[in-house]
């Protein structure tokens, strides 16, 4: 059985999770599991692992999940019963200072980190389960997908997929913001100011909104840190994160009033990958995961692994 290879690994209980009215609950033939992983040197802060994983396996395959910035990997319960069908388990962390991680809330001392606690656990897992790998970035979280494919050291998936990967703001911060920003970063990098996005733009459905407002586990702040390192990870990527070992979809919200569709669209023109696609899904808010019609983005997941996978 699949749940036997995971070590350390314990039963979740997720009836009590925040599920939006109508999403899908965890199959019955499923697993949940969690575990909490030391930081990897003195000082790190300790990861959690949400692991959902199918009893019998049939599809040889995996998916890591990276969430976006204040959420937690919990807002991702509804995948195994969309995407089932293509894949045996869906998994990810929830990131350092997120969720039921360690650390700050809200803060990091470099991006970087996030990448670091990704690529170690998605490598670890991999090695645990041994099914084919792949990857599914949302926001933030298709940042940090995106700097992982175009390392230069493989991280051993078959494909990723971005969904409304952060690669710039809808409305960008007015000079003096970024300036203040700047300063606090050198002289107060923990400094923390509120950071609440309304949660009516993140999907037309109105259960997601109500339930973000409920949730404890969405952060409420971010430092100065985090945002001018974030910015700093952006620029870079434009510049560097240009070529791909594996197959990349860009999956995009086509009302997306917090991220930078544009942006999106202009570095794709100019990214390399042995096989990559672009989609704009009409009307959709920046979650489109969560969104009412969210049925015809989870075909467009479900067919990019089957389509890139070697089982």
């Amino acid at each position: 059985m699949l749940e036997s290879r995971f070590k350390l690994s314990s039963p979740l209980d997720v009836k009590g999770a925040l599920q939006p009215k109508g999403f899908e609950p965890l199959p019955s033939d499923w697993i949940a599991l969690g575990r909490t992983h030391p930081g990897e040197a003195p000082g790190a802060p300790h990861l959690f692992q949400t692991l959902w994983v199918r009893s019998k396996p049939k599809t040889g395959r995996a998916l890591f999940v990276i969430h976006g910035i204040q959420e937690h990997m919990l807002r991702y319960l509804h995948l195994p019963a969309a995407l089932g069908d293509a894949v045996d388990i869906v998994t990810g962390i929830d990131l350092r200072g997120h969720g039921r991680s360690g650390g700050t809330r809200g803060h990091v001392e470099r991006f970087s980190q996030y990448v670091d606690d990704v690529r170690r656990i998605l490598t670890m897992t991999q090695q645990e389960c041994g099914l084919e790998m792949h990857l599914l970035g949302h926001s933030m979280g298709g940042l940090i997908g995106l700097r992982l494919v175009t390392e230069e050291k493989e991280i051993g998936v078959k494909s990723a997929t971005l969904t409304s990967p952060a690669l710039g703001f809808k409305a960008e911060a007015p000079l003096w913001k970024r300036t203040l920003g700047s300063f606090l970063d050198r002289a107060w990098g923990s400094f923390q100011v509120p950071y609440e996005v309304d949660p009516s733009l993140l999907s037309h459905d109105p259960g997601v909104a109500a339930a973000v407002k409920q949730d404890r586990l969405m952060i409420k702040k971010l430092s100065a840190r985090w945002y001018s390192d974030f910015l700093r990870t952006i620029e870079d990527a434009k510049l560097h994160s240009k070529v791909s070992k594996v197959p990349v979809q860009f999956l995009l919200a086509g009302d997306d009033q917090i991220g930078n569709t544009e942006a999106v669209q202009a570095f794709e023109k100019h990214f390399s990958a042995p096989k990559k696609h672009l989609r704009i899904y009409r009307g959709m808010h920046h979650e489109m995961l969560n969104e009412k019609d969210r049925a015809s983005v989870m075909r467009d997941v479900k067919k990019w692994i089957t389509e890139n996978s070697s089982v």
